[in-house]
């Protein structure tokens, strides 16, 4: 029993999450209007991405580099139209010795300044040890991740109508997941990353509500993503909160991480 909880706790953690330095100031473009992220293909952006400690710290000995690049602009995926692919490569700390990890991102934009990410859940999944038995249980979803064109604050449920469900078999027992995203928007809110200060950049806190039952009970836990997104810049920061979570009784502590913008390399 206490292996069964521990799968499912694992599979749960793996739903939510969502993964050279000069210091002057970036061109915010559009100023502070927000307005629509738009991507070309070849587009590349680099990160700087960190694992967080126990204590909620960065832990600088964790350093990777992760490099996105635009593949496609105009696919469709999930039901929608005029999708783009990002392929992501990770790097040591040096920024070129490559490692084993690549994974593929669908994000769409709307002109409203809205954007979601595609299989956000199932992305994850995959990258967390145990838990690629959940996969394919875990089903496919569009989740607003922010908003560039709201400027001032506002909430939204980033799951849309509903939370994101899933029933799985473990061991012969019936397990129902359950995941709500719920956002926080704060508007307009500068932020300093290895690539400068931007200033258009709006923020969006997002409290991550993970629900799991079987027929021995069921509990719910909250853990905190957040998004600093800009309509010129992209993606300029993500994190996730170092927690430990309770679940069926059990505690397991979610190690969080950083991920902040490096450069933005825009095809002409």
């Amino acid at each position: 029993m206490r292996n069964l909880l521990k799968c499912l706790v694992v599979a749960c953690i793996a739903m939510v999450a969502i993964a050279g330095c000069g210091d002057d100031p970036v061109d915010p473009g559009n100023g502070n209007q927000g307005g629509q992220l738009t991507f070309k293909q070849n587009d590349q952006f680099t990160y700087n991405y960190y694992t967080r400690d126990a204590s909620n710290q960065r832990d600088e000995s964790t350093k990777q580099v992760k490099v996105w690049t635009i593949i496609d602009v105009n696919q469709t995926v999930g039901g929608r139209n005029g999708v783009t692919v990002i392929a992501e490569q990770t790097f040591q700390a040096d920024g070129v010795t490559p490692t084993a990890e690549r994974d593929t991102f669908y994000i769409q934009t709307a002109s409203d300044g809205r954007i979601y990410q595609y299989n956000l859940l199932r992305s994850v999944v995959k990258r967390i040890p145990g838990a690629a038995a959940f996969i394919d249980s875990v089903p496919p979803a569009w989740i607003q991740i922010g908003n560039t064109g709201a400027t001032t604050a506002t909430t939204w449920s980033a799951t849309g109508d509903g939370p994101v469900t899933a029933e799985v078999s473990i061991i012969g027992i019936a397990t129902n997941i359950s995941l709500t995203m719920n956002a926080m928007h704060k508007g307009t809110q500068s932020v300093t990353v290895p690539k400068g200060t931007i200033t258009n950049s709006v923020h969006t806190d997002h409290d991550v509500i993970v629900a799991a039952s079987t027929q021995f009970g069921g509990s719910s836990d909250t853990l905190r993503v957040a998004y600093d997104i800009s309509s010129t810049e992209g993606i300029a920061r993500q994190t996730l909160g170092t927690r430990t979570i309770t679940l069926l009784s059990l505690n397991q502590m979610v190690p969080g991480f950083d991920m902040e913008l490096v450069s933005a390399v825009r095809a002409q």
